[in-house]
């Protein structure tokens, strides 16, 4: 018997299940809009390391870093782990 799976956040195409997303070029183009209009510079990026280019914080991570260099600025990607324990490098 079929039974029709339905999976949240994965950006990776399939035929066996389907899928519900966000934007994140445009949430990532939303923040980036309000922080440069704000007048901030050094704006890092706090995120996991991607396993593909299609996952949301490689998709989030792109959009940011060519943001950044749109505005002159220099990306500051800091990645973090999944244990909850903070970030370092900035």
């Amino acid at each position: 018997e079929f039974v029709p799976i339905v999976v949240l956040g994965r950006h990776d195409p399939s035929h066996a299940y389907d899928t519900v997303t966000g934007d994140d070029v445009a949430g990532t183009d939303l923040v980036m809009d309000h922080l440069l209009e704000l007048g901030h510079r050094r704006i890092a990026h706090l995120t996991i390391q991607p396993t593909s280019e299609r996952t949301p914080q490689a998709v989030r991570t792109a959009t940011y870093s060519r943001r950044m260099e749109e505005a002159g600025l220099v990306p500051q990607v800091v990645y973090g782990g999944a244990s909850g324990r903070r970030c370092s490098g900035l």
